[in-house]
């Protein structure tokens, strides 16, 4: 993280960074960062998920003919 960080914040941003994650905004914005983590993982994965299982049922025919061609 901090070499990606390093490649786009400047040092002035990353002390505004830390200047407002000092104030108790900032440390209320940090406490509720875990619970939105896990809402938008819970939102999206399910999505995800339903599109690879799209994906591999659209190839499972392919994939039987295959496996049926080398043995």
């Amino acid at each position: 993280y901090i070499s990606a960080a390093k490649t786009y914040y400047t040092q002035a941003e990353v002390d505004a960074q830390i200047k407002f994650y000092d104030t108790a905004v900032g440390q209320n914005i940090l406490a509720k960062q875990p619970q939105i983590t896990a809402a938008f993982l819970k939102q999206s994965l399910p999505q995800d998920t339903s599109e690879t299982e799209n994906q591999l049922s659209e190839l499972l025919p392919q994939m039987k003919q295959i496996v049926k061609g080398i043995f």
